[in-house]
């Protein structure tokens, strides 16, 4: 009797190992995507800023101001 009732609770022990395999693995897969995604976010960041480092943006050009004084 007493082996009927230990089956009972090994059975779950069974499937939330398999479970928590899973998780492991689903885990262990969003980590490498991660680590993927950051290093190409990464090596974009630093073209960029290599990019920039070249090529520094125009020097802006000011309008000149008007007048109100129409005697002039």
């Amino acid at each position: 009797m007493s082996r009927k009732a230990m089956d009972q609770f090994a059975s779950p022990r069974q499937g939330s190992a398999a479970v928590q395999r899973e998780l492991a693995q689903e885990r262990k897969a969003a980590e490498a995507n991660t680590a993927k995604l950051r290093g190409l976010r990464l090596a974009k960041e630093e073209a960029d800023r290599a990019y920039a480092l070249a090529n520094p943006p125009a020097a802006k050009t000011r309008k000149a101001r008007k007048t109100s004084n129409p005697a002039v």
